[in-house]
């Protein structure tokens, strides 16, 4: 199976599947981190980039609205 590698690297950017996993909340016992490494494959579901936009939102020093606004809608067009 063919990864997503856009997504691939933003959970690599966001510290990987167990870190990502941590921040989002899933329970590390019940699956969290294979959700979240199975996303490297199926892409990040909108709905998750949605709900939690602050973890998802550019990282850095740039305070441009527009810039994030781009990176989320591009997030969510790859999550398909």
């Amino acid at each position: 199976m063919k990864n997503n590698n856009h997504h691939s690297k933003l959970i690599d950017d966001l510290g990987g599947p167990t870190v990502l996993a941590e921040k989002l909340g899933y329970d590390k016992k019940n699956g969290g981190v294979q959700r979240v490494s199975n996303w490297r494959y199926r892409g990040i579901p909108a709905a998750v980039i949605l709900k939690n936009q602050h973890i998802f939102s550019l990282t850095g020093n740039s305070n441009d609205q527009t810039k994030n606004n781009q990176h989320q809608n591009q997030l969510i067009d790859t999550a398909g």
